[in-house]
């Protein structure tokens, strides 16, 4: 029974990878990509882009931090953002080059053990850069810094932790046009990600 369930699991994976549309990685924004998309990365963390308009994208993004706020520290990070691309140097965004987005987004920081030193609300807004060296590898850094208005007493104003979901830096590996998986660092805490086009 346990090999049967195993091995239906495997075919249904294996078929999902293999016609799946084109994918990128892990939760964090990506300036050089204005599709919809959903990602998942080790954070763990998962994000849902929708595109709005033409090179416009409006995402959300949760996930459990680990890496950001320790093992000790059982927290949740979450972003609603809007990026919209400024500048790509080739027409269609498979062919490489540069890219460059601007993200605005609202963000929080919930800590479960101790609520007052949540840090609620705050706001994102910062650049978003691609570099596509080829069509197999992609560099991409987020500059995004995050401002915190109030902690977990919200009648404190506190400005602290500058490194909301939406920043942070990546390469990405292409493993097909159905796949691609990062090595980086965001404010979810993904080291490793997915990301698939819908």
């Amino acid at each position: 029974m346990k090999k049967a369930l195993l091995l239906t699991l495997s075919a249904l994976l294996s078929t999902a990878l293999l016609t799946a549309p084109p994918a990128q990685a892990s939760s964090m924004p990506k300036a050089d990509g204005s599709h919809s998309s959903f990602a998942i990365g080790i954070g763990p963390s998962a994000a849902l882009d929708l595109e709005l308009f033409p090179r416009t994208t409006l995402g959300v993004s949760a996930g459990l931090p680990f890496l950001v706020n320790g093992w000790t520290d059982l927290s949740s990070r979450y972003d609603l953002r809007l990026m919209t691309n400024l500048y790509h140097d080739h027409h269609y965004y498979h062919d490489g080059g540069f890219s460059l987005s601007l993200i605005l987004g609202v963000w929080g920081d919930a800590n479960f053990r101790d609520l007052t030193v949540s840090r609620w609300l705050g706001i994102e807004v910062g650049l978003a850069m691609a570099y596509r060296f080829n069509e197999h590898l992609t560099a991409r850094v987020n500059l995004v810094p995050g401002y915190n208005f109030f902690n977990g007493n919200l009648n404190q104003l506190v400005f602290q932790n500058f490194f909301p979901p939406a920043a942070g830096a990546e390469v990405a590996w292409h493993i097909s046009p159905n796949l691609e998986a990062t090595l980086g660092y965001n404010g979810q805490g993904d080291i490793l990600g997915f990301r698939f086009k819908i």
